[in-house]
C-alpha cells in the first residue's frame, strides 16, 4: 500500500510505484494498492490545503512527509479521532 499527499507529482508517484499511474489529477490525496507489480485498487481523495476535510484520513500527520509505503506486516496503525469546526478527521500512526 502506498499513500501520497496532495503535492505528489505524477513522476514521483510512478517512481515510487514502479508502474505507470493512469488518470493522474493534481492535488488529490491517494491510497494505492499493488499486487504483483500492478495497481489493483486506488482511492483519489479531495483535499483542502488550509484545513482537513470532514472524515479525512491522514497518515502520520501532515508533517511526516508526502509518501508512505506499507506492507501487510507494517500496515498496523493506531488511530486518533480529531474534531474541527467542519467535522472530524482521523490520524493514523504506524505502530509496527
Amino acid at each position: 500500500m502506498h499513500v501520497f499527499e496532495y503535492g505528489a507529482r505524477r513522476d514521483e508517484i510512478e517512481k515510487a510505484l514502479g508502474v505507470p499511474f493512469p488518470d493522474y489529477v493534481e492535488f488529490k490525496r491517494r491510497i494505492v494498492f499493488l499486487k504483483d507489480g500492478k495497481i489493483v485498487h486506488r482511492e483519489d481523495e479531495p483535499t483542502d490545503i488550509e484545513c482537513p476535510i470532514d472524515r479525512q484520513v491522514s497518515f502520520g500527520g501532515s508533517n511526516a512527509g508526502s509518501h508512505w509505503s506499507f506492507t501487510p506486516d507494517t500496515a498496523v496503525f493506531s488511530a486518533e479521532k480529531k474534531e474541527f469546526i467542519g467535522g472530524v478527521y482521523y490520524v493514523l500512526r504506524q505502530v509496527k
